[in-house]
């Protein structure tokens, strides 16, 4: 149902006329929409991308426009995923900057997979007469689907029993090689050899070495 004030910003948006571009579209609905909700929840912004620290993970959650948008319509869909530093300490190329990407997160997600028949789903923009409609089912599906599953990743045993049923190479060979450090003892990550003091890094291991990752 649309509230008043949905009804004044619908009136306002067709007031610009469609010459809008579908891209500048996206951006309204990320702005007047999506922003505001993942704000509420806690979660940081740049650009598109949200993210929302907790104790040893990252969740992070990016709005992803389709390259084939044109001055006629556009597509954009929701990404997911969520980043161990610990796990990723222990990798052959580990994340340099943070927030993460959600494709360098240790596992990620789509959000149309979660809901209906599980497919590829993207949001398409014509122009500013959607952004209401538009920016109304995206906070549905996100409040429903995306921060569900997010909120689901909050532990390593998690990650794995997810994986097993809707399998992800990335999210196995990082977890697998995370398992196998801890089983040999490994106390120190890899080294980071694009930081400033590579090589300094903490030696009392896992724990440690989220703390200050998230710093």
């Amino acid at each position: 149902m649309v509230d008043e004030y949905d009804q004044r910003q619908e009136a306002q948006d067709l007031s610009v006329g469609q010459s809008m571009h579908p891209s500048k579209v996206i951006n309204a609905i990320l702005q007047q929409y999506l922003a505001p909700l993942m704000k509420s929840q806690g979660f940081y912004r740049k650009g598109q991308r949200f993210w929302r620290k907790n104790a040893d993970r990252i969740e992070v959650l990016d709005l992803q426009k389709s390259q084939w948008n044109s001055s006629g319509q556009a597509e954009f869909t929701i990404n997911m995923g969520v980043f161990w530093p610990a796990i990723d300490a222990f990798s052959e190329d580990p994340v340099r900057r943070l927030p993460p990407r959600t494709s360098d997160c240790t596992i990620n997600e789509r959000i149309g997979r979660l809901f209906g028949d599980g497919l590829d789903f993207w949001w398409e923009v014509h122009g500013p007469g959607d952004i209401v409609r538009l920016g109304q089912d995206l906070c549905n599906k996100v409040s429903s689907c995306a921060l569900p599953w997010l909120a689901s990743m909050r532990s390593v045993r998690a990650l794995v029993a997810y994986d097993r049923k809707h399998p992800c190479l990335f999210a196995k060979i990082a977890v697998d090689r995370y398992l196998k450090a801890k089983k040999r003892g490994k106390t120190t990550p890899n080294r980071h050899p694009g930081r400033q003091g590579a090589g300094r890094h903490p030696q009392e291991g896992g724990a440690r070495w989220v703390e200050v990752v998230l710093r």
